[in-house]
Parts: C-alpha cells; structure tokens; sequence
C-alpha cells in the first residue's frame, strides 16, 4: 500500500505551489514571508520548477516568481516576527519544501 502513492506527485506539486501563492497573496506588502522562502532554499526550488513538463506547475511557479519575487523591494533582512507569521515559519520548513523539488 505504501510502495505506490495514490495520488500522482504533479498533483501533490500543484497543491503546495497553489497554497504558496495564497499564503504570498495574503501576506500583502511584508516581506518576511518571501524572505522565508528564499532563505531555506524555496525560491531555487520554484525557479526548477519553471521547466516542469506539466504546463500548469511551469505556469503556478512563473507567476509565483513573477508577482513576488521579480521586484527589487524584496530585501534580504529578516524583518521580527510577531505571532501572525509564526505559523508561516512551521510550514515553510525545508521539509515541506521539498515538495518542491522538481520531479
């Protein structure tokens, strides 16, 4: 049962880049979350991901890119958390992000 997953990796792969994007969307004008993703690694992950062979991972990662991390406001000083975003720090850890590598 467990030598085979039920549902393909692509599927699995769109699901996080979908909820990434919500959670960049939400997080508005701050950049601590960008940051985050960029620190452990999340940002080379997504930027792979642009080659994917499924058009709609290529499209979800080039519009993530695209909107948040193409500016020059995003900076590379960790701003203080405060206990909104703490939450965002457990489900970006590399862990989850290795969902993200590319398949």
């Amino acid at each position: 049962m467990l030598s085979k997953p039920s549902i393909p990796c692509s599927q699995i792969v769109q699901v996080v880049l979908d909820g990434l994007n919500s959670m960049l969307r939400l997080s508005g004008d701050d950049p601590t979350l960008c940051q985050l993703i960029e620190e452990c690694g999340g940002l080379d992950k997504i930027e792979n991901l642009q080659s994917h062979d499924n058009q709609e991972i290529y499209r979800l990662a080039f519009t993530i890119i695209d909107t948040y991390f193409s500016g020059d406001d995003v900076s590379m000083n960790m701003t203080s958390g405060t206990a909104d975003t703490l939450p965002l720090i457990y489900i970006l850890s590399p862990s989850v992000l290795t969902v993200l590598a590319p398949i």
